[in-house]
């Protein structure tokens, strides 16, 4: 579910789930990661929550 949060841009439910304190760094089959989906797709705020306020490492490789 956090994937597809991220690729709409939810950023509410996205720190809900946080706030519960649900893992961020999961991936999906591809290994990517909420960071790389809501890059990807322009997500700028999603991308700075992930890294100012859960200290999500960016710099996680995907699988290509």
């Amino acid at each position: 579910m956090l994937c597809f949060y991220a690729y709409d841009g939810d950023l509410e439910s996205i720190k809900l789930f946080y706030e519960c304190g649900a893992n961020l760094i999961v991936g999906d089959y591809d290994k990517r990661t909420l960071a790389h989906i809501a890059a990807s797709n322009g997500k700028t705020d999603i991308i700075s929550f992930l890294i100012n306020n859960a200290n999500l490492n960016i710099m996680i490789e995907d699988r290509w």
